[in-house]
């Protein structure tokens, strides 16, 4: 090929040859004029940053980081995005009037507080691997939760793909719901590193749980359907500004399982919260959302986001 023939006579190497080919291509003519005398023309990984974006796009980071408000394209780039998510979210407020809100403080109290039982409840839990005995953990939460949930509606539980974390939460008595499957959440784009004696990790279960009385699921998507959710994880390193910690749930999941569970008004709750997407997303389809989660740095973020704090 011409990058690999390219990369012979130079001596370059074949992926640095096709980085340069990127940033000439897609660099617009404009920003390439802003940029010429300055630092940005010499700093490669801002100018690949760029020329992933759209040409008006470029023009308005580069603005930004020349005039020194941010120190580089990936700063400028994740704070426009935060700025373009919150503008969402409250937009969608705007058009969506319902109840959304964070509690601080412990889940299990809070669970026993609400004064009214949920449609759904979709929660992101602890692991095993941050909890001290993970038997104790589910039993301590989850038998309230799921008691909380009307016989018409449905759970989702997202827990850690680790033998002695599934055998607690399947232990678990689901009281007057029904577990009803194990839901696959595979992601291609984040790995851990490479054990000697294991296989890499790149799923998540999610417990799925409902009512005797439940309707049947709103789910009429085809690629909907399967028990394998197959969405990427979020992930910040292509100019975007969608993963806020670890281990968060990609909205496009957060928002298919409450399309499938719910409807418009409907009261979705969260018990480990966090940084809020579970919430945000409910909020965005016009349902009612409330959580709660123990970490106030987890719900700054939320509340960065978007989210009304509320202190339990």
């Amino acid at each position: 090929s011409f990058s690999q023939d390219t990369a012979n006579k130079t001596g370059q190497s074949r992926r640095t040859i096709e980085q340069e080919i990127q940033i000439s291509k897609n660099i617009s003519p404009e920003v390439k004029n802003k940029i010429r005398d300055t630092e940005l023309a010499d700093r490669k990984t801002d100018l690949l940053l760029l020329s992933r974006l759209e040409p008006e796009k470029q023009s308005q980071i580069v603005d930004s980081v020349v005039s020194g408000e941010f120190k580089d394209v990936k700063s400028a780039i994740n704070a426009i995005k935060l700025r373009e998510a919150k503008e969402e979210i409250e937009q969608a407020a705007t058009l969506n009037p319902v109840e959304i809100s964070i509690h601080h403080g412990d889940c299990v109290e809070w669970l026993k507080s609400l004064t009214e039982d949920a449609d759904l409840l979709i929660t992101d839990p602890p692991y095993a691997t941050d909890v001290d005995n993970i038997e104790e953990f589910a039993q301590t939460w989850l038998p309230v939760a799921l008691n909380r949930v009307k016989s018409t509606g449905r759970a989702y539980v997202c827990i850690g793909a680790y033998p002695n974390e599934l055998k607690a939460y399947l232990n678990v008595d689901p009281g007057h719901l029904e577990l009803c499957q194990v839901l696959v959440w595979t992601y291609r784009n984040t790995l851990g590193p490479s054990p000697n004696d294991q296989y890499k990790l790149n799923w998540q279960a999610i417990l799925y749980y409902k009512g005797i009385d439940a309707p049947a699921l709103n789910c009429p998507v085809m690629t909907e359907q399967f028990s394998v959710q197959d969405i990427n994880a979020p992930d910040n390193r292509h100019g975007t500004y969608e993963r806020w910690h670890a281990w968060q749930k990609p909205s496009e999941l957060a928002e298919r399982l409450i399309r499938h569970s719910t409807k418009e008004g409907d009261l979705v709750i969260d018990p480990f919260a966090g940084t809020g997407t579970f919430v945000i997303a409910a909020m965005k389809l016009n349902r009612q959302a409330i959580g709660c989660d123990k970490n106030p740095d987890m719900i700054q973020i939320a509340n960065t986001r978007g989210v009304v704090l509320n202190e339990c």
